[in-house]
């Protein structure tokens, strides 16, 4: 880090700082340089013909889709200018332009990077930056895939130390954002020109939903919805949530979902997004900077609809990411709940008080759990994968499919973790062949969350939501307020 040394001291001694701007660490080369991106090479992408693109989304079920894939597929000698600096540091920049969309993001091949580098995305209009990476983030795919990194115009740019080898890095493809995705496009220019507000910005409906913030037994839960995360594989997004293993490991974090939402191959574009909540109920303040990248797959198993990766890189303490508890066993669970991102809002929860039901001949099979109705919430697109977790707080299975949707009734269906366990997740979740088929959340970063929202009070004769008699009903929370201010 030698090149900064100065600047961060100058920075320092002005009292300017780039938490507004940073998404991990140290600055990019091109931000601290006010470097001028008109002037740098441009790779222009053509836009997809977004025609085509809503006729396949409207002919496929399944996982909520939001980019499209373009093919690049060049090497860093091919596209981009090296700069030798002063200091005798190289310096690497291609920006990528592709108008019209929500947001770019990238995924690289042969990935191995020198010690001492930093590589960084940058959004050209907007205050956001993802990265530095480094030699650490080399990996055995040798494949990086980057968060989405807003609006249409982006810089790619690399920072090797002097007497480094030049790597030669292939950008295999570009994902264009045709879906305000986590209302990106709420990021703040860099400018300082104001940001309009977007129709599809992404906030809790009227149908009910219930923000977690906004649930009435958000602590009780708190501990196991820090290990709930939003995976975005280039193309599509599913919810899914950390699950610890026997031995109680927090130098390994497994993430499972449903098969349905990615392949065997998408494993390693995998970015995982954590703590996509609001900060308290109807904020919608949900932020998008807490991101890691990149997975191993190690089974899937059709029938349950399961799919178990392992985290190439590990979650910071500071997102204070939990890994929820299991049960295995196939015992009928007294209740359920789950937690998720249907339609990519902030994460809501809902509640079934009743047992669930065996998938029998009615349902989608006994490698199911049936919930035939939920009593708070529901669930909706972008749901799947989900877990399940029973009385006790420990994940009994994923969301594969059903018609419930938020607050209109229907049913859920959910492979069973049990099924999964004997088709050969137990290998990877009982490591030690202890044969025990449960186990409790762990928390590994000893992180104190956010504190739960505040006590709702009942509401008084002439508040806007008089009409009901508690002001903390849930026709009233749905809509992101609490009491006395219910409208």
């Amino acid at each position: 880090m030698k090149r900064f040394a100065v600047c961060m001291t100058i920075l320092a001694v002005l009292g300017i700082t780039w938490s507004a701007e940073a998404r991990r660490g140290t600055p990019p080369l091109a931000l601290m340089n006010n470097t001028d991106f008109t002037g740098m090479e441009q790779l222009f992408m053509h836009p997809p013909e977004l025609e085509r693109v809503f006729v396949k989304d409207r002919e496929v079920a399944g996982p909520v889709r939001v980019a499209e894939k373009l093919i690049v597929g060049k090497a860093m000698n091919e596209v981009g200018t090296w700069t030798t600096l002063k200091d005798g540091s190289q310096h690497w920049q291609l920006r990528v332009t592709s108008p019209g969309a929500y947001f770019l993001s990238f995924h690289l091949s042969d990935f191995e990077l020198p010690e001492g580098s930093e590589l960084h995305f940058i959004s050209v209009e907007r205050n956001f930056y993802d990265g530095p990476y480094s030699a650490g983030h080399n990996n055995a795919s040798r494949w990086l895939s980057s968060p989405m990194i807003p609006d249409d115009s982006a810089l790619i740019t690399l920072w090797i130390p002097e007497g480094t080898e030049r790597p030669n890095l292939r950008l295999e493809e570009v994902s264009w954002g045709y879906k305000n995705f986590r209302n990106i496009l709420s990021t703040p220019y860099r400018d300082g020109r104001p940001v309009l507000s977007t129709k599809n910005a992404r906030m809790i409906s009227d149908k009910a939903c219930i923000d977690f913030r906004c649930s009435p037994d958000a602590a009780q839960w708190e501990a196991q919805h820090r290990s709930v995360a939003e995976a975005y594989d280039g193309a599509y997004i599913c919810s899914g949530a950390m699950l610890n293993s026997t031995d109680n490991n927090c130098t390994e974090f497994h993430y499972q979902t449903a098969k349905h939402c990615f392949t065997k191959g998408d494993a390693k574009n995998l970015v995982f997004y954590y703590n996509y909540e609001n900060s308290a109920c109807g904020t919608n303040d949900a932020g998008i900077n807490e991101t890691t990248t990149g997975s191993t797959h190690l089974m899937s198993h059709p029938s349950s609809d399961f799919y178990l990766v392992k985290l190439t890189e590990l979650p910071p303490a500071g997102y204070f990411v939990s890994q929820s508890g299991f049960d295995a066993t196939g015992a009928v669970p007294q209740s359920g709940t789950t937690m998720g991102f249907p339609n990519d809002v902030p994460m809501v929860i809902a509640h079934t008080y009743s047992p669930l039901r065996d998938g029998d001949n009615t349902g989608w099979g006994t490698d199911h759990w049936r919930v035939d109705s939920w009593d708070i919430g529901g669930t909706d697109s972008g749901s799947s994968g989900g877990a399940l977790w029973d009385q006790n707080g420990r994940s009994v299975g994923q969301l594969h499919g059903g018609t419930g949707t938020c607050g209109d009734g229907g049913w859920d269906e959910y492979g069973k973790l049990s099924v999964a366990w004997a088709a050969g997740a137990a290998q990877h979740l009982d490591p030690g062949n202890t044969g025990n088929l449960t186990t409790d959340l762990i928390d590994c970063f000893g992180g104190t969350p956010p504190p739960p929202p505040p006590t709702c009070e009942l509401g008084q004769s002439g508040d806007a939501c008089s009409s009901d008699a508690d002001c903390c009903s849930n026709d009233c929370r749905t809509k992101g307020r609490w009491a006395n201010t219910c409208n």
